[in-house]
């Protein structure tokens, strides 16, 4: 007997496809740079399922949460670091939450640009026609 593959619902297929495809990317970019990621794929991403669906607010939302991951690769090295850091134990502690919102933080901006780049998206498809229903339907 193989194993059954859970089904992803069908309102996150495309921000999941989306998402995971913009974190190569992102993390690209801040491979280049050493120092910035640009979140300028979770925008196109979000571009492109605002596009292709419907209801672009929470595909957008969707499509930056998922893109917004790649923000845990800098995370990661953060945390990595703070065990290297001197000084009292209140500053390493610091270090440490001062991760932790910079991972919601970076998180909330993909969100949030994601959902931009979906309601232009959006926009676009109304305004060239896609969303329009064929004729018989």
């Amino acid at each position: 007997m193989s194993p059954t593959v859970p089904s992803v619902p069908r309102d996150w297929r495309v921000p999941l496809f989306l998402g995971v495809a913009s974190i190569p990317f992102s993390l690209v970019s801040y491979l280049q740079s050493d120092s910035t990621m640009s979140l300028w794929p979770v925008v196109i991403a979000g571009l492109i399922a605002g596009y292709l669906t419907d209801n672009a607010d929470r595909v957008g939302a969707r499509t930056g949460f998922v893109g917004g991951l790649a923000v845990f690769w800098i995370v990661a090295e953060m945390v990595l670091l703070v065990p290297e850091l001197t000084g009292p134990w209140w500053f390493l502690v610091a270090a440490s939450v001062g991760s932790v919102v910079f991972a919601v933080l970076g998180v909330a901006l993909s969100i949030l640009l994601g959902a931009l780049g979906a309601y232009v998206g959006g926009w676009l498809a109304r305004r060239t026609g896609r969303s329009r229903p064929t004729a018989g339907a």
